[in-house]
């Protein structure tokens, strides 16, 4: 069964992601075959012809999925009314859902230009008008890519709207809509009659909505490998199987109460959200029961859950490319088959949790490693202390409180003050524990064949210390797992190519530069935006560099103090370890922001250096030359510190927002360059043709945000760097530019 589901796991990828991957998921099956031959287990001619009839016959049902996911919509559609398919959620000042249109019958993604959510919910009949764009691809390498995440929900367009859509209650009662207004109305309950700091977890617990969490909560959850926790995961729904069952047979016979349990369950995976991890402990229970029902005789573990996995796969061939599908299965074959090693453990539950964690984690490492690129070496410690907590404490506390709260009395307010307290302090050791020592260790995002290779490799080293245990052979065996983290790891500092990005941040600018051998890593500016709620800092710069590996900066350069290009500077000298942070001198020192972020370069013990007059900064090899204005009276732009540097074999000169009253200044010195940042993102005010003559470049790169209010670049400058023959690369058009060197 299990070889069937890898099998079926493989076919269904080739036929979803083309054969561009083919050459590698052909490697993993012939190796899977070798595996299966190798261990002389089920090996027989019949079986093997079964596996790949499955296995075919999956591949070409993905294959038809796919090539008839396209739209019928017509660019020019203006109006459309359907049915609101998706929970309603606030982010990034507007208000997003998806609606099943019922004159295409196609689900879009509707997003209003509103703050007020909750006039709309979910199963509604409503009517918006607005217009038709198509999403926007990945512009960020190892971004989010949104299009794809649309796409494989079958969803083609955003439906962008001013006004907000007149909506009503369906024409007809169904059974979903009452399943969405019993929901809606039990997480208002909870939050009207719960205490307001115990509400966002109680909601994540009963409901499987974590919208409401703080996002520093979530972050220590996610750094600390804890946050399947937060959501409605197996564990929560096998204790909620457990306590159903229990109260069940307090007033049914033991097979009436599982008939009932048939019916509950599912209910309960609605009411939760029904993501994958929840789907699938249903599905596996239901499975299970459903045997034990009629063939009077229990079905493994192992293969309810292969069921459960091909029943998925069958209703929806890209739930594979999900990461919590993925965990989710992942780790749990991995417990199961290692039930016999946990049996040799002794049965102190502490001992057992931390195998089980341990355990747990290992196996989800690649992929762990391949979407969020770190790894907490203490979180089968945290484990230990945070499962028992959210199983024993938390979730049946949240059950207890929610029902206790309909009674005309405080005690759910104890209770659930007792929870919080209990709740605190184990936040407090979390802390503590992240001043003293936080354990993550940042690898980046491996390529997709080091991940698959580190899987096998997991897998190995798991059967190697079954059967040898970890002392002896074990240890040995687990020599290759080993080898392949310790490359992973050291990846960067192992490559002679370099790289400057020209980060896609918007209207904005930001550049990261890696020397060779990771011998340096500095970053030019880091975007910035007048959002409150949009941050490229944060949400587009950080990512990025956690991706490459990137643990440490020797220098964060602000070229002046714009908001586009020191905005989102703050978040950088928060979550990335930043040796020296370098400013130039005039009026860029000046400021409220300015003053702020070297208050936090100083709090996150960074150097910062002010840049009176030129400075070589050298790194190994590599030089670099600042150049500040030497013109006090210059406005703030022309005072942007000017950063010239040879990388491999090319020149680069970086100007920030320097106009021509500081071109004419630079004219005098050599800067000469084979590649030109242009100034101020293409503004007619900068880039003179006298200049460019001056630099002389061969590329010319322009940092720039997509349709924005300037119209930058300006069409003048354009047309300089035309008539000069220079080739010209946009973030604005190509998304980030990405230069390697070596």
């Amino acid at each position: 069964m299990p070889l069937l589901g890898f099998v079926v796991l493989l076919s269904t990828w080739w036929a979803l992601e083309g054969f561009s991957t083919g050459w590698f998921i052909t490697g993993c099956v012939f190796i899977s075959a070798f595996y299966v031959q190798w261990k002389r287990t089920m090996f027989k001619r019949n079986l093997c012809l079964a596996v790949a009839f499955v296995a075919v016959a999956f591949a070409g049902w993905a294959y038809i999925v796919d090539e008839s996911n396209q739209t019928i919509i017509e660019p020019d559609v203006q109006k459309l009314t359907g049915v609101v398919v998706s929970d309603v959620q606030e982010k990034n000042d507007n208000v997003r859902f998806v609606l099943k249109s019922e004159e295409f019958a196609e689900r879009v993604q509707v997003v209003l230009n509103q703050t007020n959510a909750r006039v709309i919910q979910r199963g509604e009949q409503c009517t918006v008008r607005g217009t038709l764009r198509q999403p926007m691809p990945r512009t960020v390498p190892n971004a989010f890519d949104y299009k794809t995440y649309l796409y494989d929900q079958k969803i083609h367009w955003e439906f962008i709207s001013d006004e907000m859509p007149l909506c009503e209650p369906p024409p007809y009662l169904s059974v979903s809509w009452l399943f969405y207004q019993l929901r809606e109305k039990g997480m208002r309950h909870l939050e009207e009659h719960v205490p307001a700091r115990f509400y966002p977890y109680a909601k994540a617990l009963l409901y499987g909505d974590r919208s409401s969490l703080s996002p520093e909560i979530q972050q220590m959850y996610n750094r600390y490998s804890i946050s399947h926790l937060l959501s409605i995961s197996g564990l929560h729904v096998g204790v909620m199987s457990a306590l159903f069952f229990i109260s069940l047979t307090l007033f049914l016979t033991r097979e009436t109460s599982l008939k009932w349990l048939l019916f509950i369950l599912p209910v309960y995976a609605f009411f939760t959200g029904a993501e994958p991890p929840v789907i699938r402990a249903v599905l596996k229970a239901e499975i299970v029961i459903l045997w034990l029902l009629f063939f009077r005789k229990r079905l493994t573990s192992v293969d309810g859950v292969t069921i459960a996995f091909l029943a998925m796969v069958l209703w929806n061939p890209y739930m594979i490319k999900d990461v919590a599908f993925q965990l989710s299965f992942t780790v749990t074959y991995s417990l199961l088959f290692s039930l016999p090693l946990l049996k040799k453990l002794p049965s102190h539950w502490a001992l057992q949790s931390f195998a089980i964690a341990t355990i747990a984690q290992l196996s989800g490492l690649p992929i762990l490693l391949f979407h969020f690129y770190e790894i907490s070496l203490l979180s089968p410690l945290w484990n230990i202390l945070f499962v028992p907590l959210y199983t024993v404490v938390m979730l049946p506390a949240s059950v207890i409180i929610f029902f206790v709260s309909f009674l005309p009395l405080p005690l759910s307010l104890w209770l659930a003050q007792a929870a919080l307290y209990i709740i605190d302090l184990a936040h407090g050791l979390l802390q503590m524990g992240d001043v003293l020592y936080d354990g993550v260790l940042l690898f980046g995002k491996p390529p997709l064949w080091l991940a698959v290779i580190e899987f096998f490799a997991v897998t190995y080293a798991f059967q190697a210390i079954e059967r040898y245990g970890f002392v002896r052979r074990g240890l040995l065996y687990s020599a290759p797992l080993i080898i392949l983290l310790t490359v992973h790891y050291f990846q960067w500092e192992l490559s002679a190519n370099g790289r400057v990005a020209i980060l896609d941040v918007g209207q904005g600018d930001s550049i990261v530069i890696e020397l060779p051998y990771r011998q340096g890593v500095l970053l030019i500016d880091a975007g910035g935006s007048f959002s409150e709620t949009f941050d490229p800092g944060e949400q587009i710069v950080v990512p990025y560099l956690r991706s490459r590996g990137i643990r440490q900066l020797d220098a964060a350069i602000l070229s002046h103090s714009d908001l586009d290009h020191a905005g989102g500077m703050k978040a950088i000298l928060q979550q990335i370890s930043t040796k020296q942070l370098i400013i130039p001198q005039g009026k860029s020192e000046e400021g409220e922001l300015i003053e702020m972020l070297k208050k936090e370069a100083t709090a996150q013990q960074a150097i910062v250096t002010i840049v009176e007059k030129n400075r070589r900064f050298t790194h190994f090899d590599t030089a670099f030359l600042l150049i500040p204005s030497k013109n006090e009276h210059f406005s703030e732009n022309n005072q942007s510190l000017v950063i010239k540097a040879v990388l491999g074999n090319r020149t680069w000169l970086f100007t920030g927002d320097i106009e021509e009253e500081r071109e004419e200044e630079l004219k005098a010195q050599n800067l000469k360059a084979d590649v030109l940042k242009i100034a101020h993102h293409g503004s007619r005010t900068s880039s003179s043709a006298s200049f460019l003559e001056a630099v002389s470049p061969q590329w010319a790169v322009i940092s720039a945000g997509r349709n924005n209010r300037f119209n930058h670049p300006h069409e003048e400058v354009l047309e300089r760097l035309r008539h000069l023959g220079i080739s010209v690369w946009r973030t604005d058009l190509h998304g980030t530019l990405i230069f390697n060197f070596n």
